[in-house]
């Protein structure tokens, strides 16, 4: 019931111009195996970090296979779970892109701040204080390194 209530909340407040939503479940799940990196996955699709892998695919498949003047056509694809904090570039995301493109780039990586909840919470950036570092912004220092080793034992 709490996706159905997220899911309805986010179409409430996002125009359908901005917005599609796949649901995960048994019709998601057929399109897993048509993807080029089924391969690569379908051994491991209990494991959540697979299953998100193959339906960040599926959700580039699906917008760049739109035709051009549908409202599912796509030029970029950020990917950010809900815990995720992306803040845009000063002169914005549209003037970022077009950058993107003219420089030829087909991919770029973004380092990313991830809340940490310390108790359950549906509203990660009104609850939470503590949020991880990217790794490339962690010093590298015999304390950075020990910082980087605890996380990575989670």
């Amino acid at each position: 019931a709490k996706d159905e209530d997220s899911i309805e909340e986010a179409l409430e407040v996002y125009s359908v111009e901005f917005l599609s939503i796949a649901c995960n479940g048994s019709e998601l799940r057929a399109e897993w195996p048509t993807l080029r990196s089924w391969s690569q996955f379908s051994d491991f699709v209990d494991d959540r970090m697979c299953r998100q892998l193959l339906n960040i695919a599926h959700c580039v498949r699906r917008g760049l296979q739109a035709p051009r003047e549908s409202l599912e056509s796509v030029d970029w694809v950020i990917h950010l779970d809900h815990d995720e904090l992306f803040l845009p570039p000063p002169g914005g995301l549209q003037a970022h892109f077009k950058h993107l493109d003219d420089s030829g780039c087909r991919l770029f990586l973004y380092q990313n701040f991830e809340a940490v909840p310390e108790e359950h919470t549906l509203l990660p950036f009104l609850d939470v204080t503590l949020f991880k570092v990217p790794q490339g912004r962690v010093p590298r220092t015999p304390m950075g390194a020990s910082g980087v080793e605890f996380w990575a034992s989670r």
